[in-house]
């Protein structure tokens, strides 16, 4: 006679003898692709190329574009991506007319069934849309409807859940051909609930709001004409403290960095911004972070990339320029990384929530010095040409480049505002 003990081991044993199976047809043990060694900066260049394509980074409130990306382009930056993220996996995209897949190997741990975790996408162009095809993992094939419900599925409770959602929102169409591949999205999505997108007339009036205190700010007549950030950002941050009870402190300083960026760094909002006269423009004035102005326009252009929802698009974006930069421009410059990662930083707390959003206002209101937001960059490398940067630090993923990266990242850190322990006391002083 079976007990109920008796039964629970069985259900166990099957279950185990299933998950074994299903083990055995799913891993391999040679990978499909081969990891394919990048030189420095590949990948943040293919993804650039992409991105100019569709005037992203130089027209960001354009209402649709079209994104244009080669195999070669998305390859590089899909390898970029896997490596920094699954170390030792690979990637491969191939195109074709309708159709493109993709393949993707990944190591695992020493085991006795496989050492490989092998996966075939097809995506199929059907009417002008994208359309989820087969799944292959291993020897296994998974049917086109429950392939794509298994990556709706685990999209859906994975980080990318929200940008998956907005993307999917966003798509106009899709065409594929054996050297490109064409897609055509709108550049402002669906509205999400409870927030405004900068090209809302909320936000609109908003920019004129900020852009007139700009106005203001900058044609004090004891302003010198080459200011520290502070300068600006102090008064900016203070006006947007005083609008913040019971408004909104997120848009406040989204729109905030969006002036001032258009400020320091060109006009980037062309039509949104009201137009002005000689005499009620913004008073020209070089503007500088740790007595530099380049500092102050990569560090405000990340911020807003970043205050926008583009963290990782800004971190790609500055490695990129300054890869490119040793090869043929001023040089690697681990100063102006370093300004990139503290803008990143300073952006994403600007807009990470209303509570968060009113303390970066608080402390840069009581604090003028650019310590509190921008750490000390002396004793990091700059200028290196390609050849010094490779001899010194290997590449972006060699042990020299990382440990300059660490010291980076903890610098910034230490600074007030990111400081929690440091950033309590400034707003209780």
């Amino acid at each position: 006679m079976l007990t109920p003990l008796h039964v629970a081991f069985s259900c166990l044993a099957m279950l185990a003898l299933a998950l074994m199976a299903l083990a055995i047809v799913s891993l391999d043990r040679q990978p499909l692709i081969q990891v394919d060694p990048q030189p420095p900066g590949s990948g943040t260049a293919s993804l650039k190329q992409i991105l100019d394509s569709s005037d992203l980074i130089n027209n960001p409130t354009k209402p649709e574009r079209t994104l244009i990306a080669t195999a070669k382009e998305l390859n590089g930056v899909a390898n970029y991506l896997l490596k920094r993220t699954l170390g030792g996996s690979a990637a491969h995209i191939a195109l074709q007319y309708g159709t493109a897949r993709l393949t993707v190997s990944v190591p695992l741990p020493p085991n006795p069934i496989g050492s490989f975790l092998n996966v075939r996408l097809w995506l199929h162009e059907e009417n002008g849309l994208p359309v989820i095809g087969r799944l292959t993992i291993g020897r296994l094939t998974i049917a086109p409807e429950y392939a794509a419900w298994l990556i709706d599925r685990i999209i859906k409770h994975s980080p990318l859940a929200r940008s998956y959602g907005l993307a999917d929102k966003r798509i106009q169409s899709l065409r594929i051909t054996p050297g490109s591949l064409f897609l055509t999205y709108t550049g402002n999505p669906h509205p999400i609930p409870g927030h405004r997108t900068i090209a809302d007339a909320a936000n609109i009036e908003l920019l004129g709001i900020y852009q007139k205190k700009l106005v203001e700010i900058t044609r004090q007549p004891d302003l010198k004409q080459q200011i520290s950030l502070s300068a600006l950002l102090q008064p900016l941050a203070r006006f947007a403290r005083s609008r913040s009870n019971p408004g909104h402190p997120i848009d406040e300083n989204r729109v905030l960095l969006l002036v001032l960026n258009d400020y320091i760094n060109g006009n980037a909002l062309g039509r949104l911004l009201p137009s002005s006269s000689d005499t009620t423009a913004p008073a020209r004035h070089t503007v500088s972070l740790s007595g530099r102005v380049d500092l102050a326009q990569h560090f405000i252009a990340s911020a807003t990339m970043a205050a926008a929802g583009h963290d990782t698009l800004a971190g790609l974006i500055g490695l990129y320029k300054e890869t490119s930069d040793a090869k043929n421009g001023s040089g690697f410059s681990f100063t102006d990384l370093t300004a990139d990662q503290a803008g990143i930083r300073f952006g994403k707390m600007a807009v990470n929530s209303p509570a968060d959003a009113k303390k970066l206002q608080d402390i840069v209101t009581q604090n003028p010095h650019e310590s509190v937001y921008m750490p000390d960059i002396r004793s990091l490398p700059e200028n290196l040409t390609s050849t010094e940067f490779a001899q010194r630090f290997g590449g972006i993923d060699a042990p020299a480049y990382q440990k300059i990266i660490k010291e980076i990242e903890r610098r910034i850190a230490a600074c007030p505002l990111y400081n929690q322990r440091m950033n309590e006391q400034a707003i209780d002083r």
